[in-house]
C-alpha cells in the first residue's frame, strides 16, 4: 500500500485528506478520503487566534467576560444564527465548535 497524506485548499476553506494506492496497480485509488476543515473567514479560534482576554485586563470601566456573554446569551438585539437540538455528545461538541 501506498498511502499519501495531504493539505488542501479551495477558494471557501481549507481541508486534509488520504489517498491510498495498491502496490500492485498504483494507477487505481484504494481510498480517496478528503475533510474540509475550516471555511475561510470563519476559522476556528485556535492557536494565535484564540481570544486572549486582554481587551479586558485594562477595561476597568467597561463591561467584563461574564457581562459580554451573559448579554450574547440572551439575544436581546438579534435571533439565533443555529438553533442546536440535543445536548448529547454530539450536540455538545457542535455547540462549542459554533461558539453557542
Amino acid at each position: 500500500m501506498i498511502e499519501a497524506l495531504f493539505e488542501f485548499e479551495t477558494a471557501v476553506g481549507r481541508g486534509h485528506g488520504v489517498l491510498r494506492l495498491p502496490v500492485d496497480k498504483p494507477s487505481q485509488a484504494w481510498v480517496l478520503s478528503t475533510s474540509l476543515e475550516e471555511l475561510k473567514g470563519f476559522e476556528e479560534k485556535v492557536g494565535t487566534r484564540r481570544p486572549s482576554g486582554e481587551e479586558y485586563a485594562h477595561n476597568f470601566g467597561g463591561d467584563n467576560w461574564l457581562d459580554e456573554r451573559t448579554k450574547r446569551q440572551a439575544y436581546v438585539d438579534r435571533d439565533p444564527t443555529v438553533l442546536v437540538v440535543g445536548g448529547g455528545q454530539a450536540g455538545l461538541a457542535i455547540a462549542a465548535r459554533l461558539g453557542s
